[in-house]
């Protein structure tokens, strides 16, 4: 079971994941996932997250960049990297 704390809930980029549409649609209004899906032609379950961290991401989340980045670098959050901001961000 996940718990939700604000480190959770904030992307390492410092993203707030639950004013992101797919977060919303997965937590609360699956219908917003569905027309994205449609609209986009994916998977309703391609879009479905449960933000950064979680074991629940969108395809758009598996493939952030920052996410290994922020692993290999031992830190929390891109604003923590002595390298900020970088090229990628």
């Amino acid at each position: 079971m996940e718990i939700e704390t604000s480190k959770n809930l904030a992307g390492v980029c410092g993203i707030c994941c639950p004013t992101c549409i797919l977060y919303i649609g997965t937590k609360e209004d699956s219908s917003k996932i569905e027309k994205l899906a449609l609209k986009i032609g994916v998977k309703v379950e391609d879009l479905n997250c449960k933000g950064c961290r979680s074991d629940q991401k969108s395809l758009y989340c598996k493939s952030c960049k920052f996410v290994p980045c922020s692993v290999d670098k031992g830190i929390d959050f891109c604003i923590d990297c002595h390298e900020y901001p970088c090229k990628a961000l």
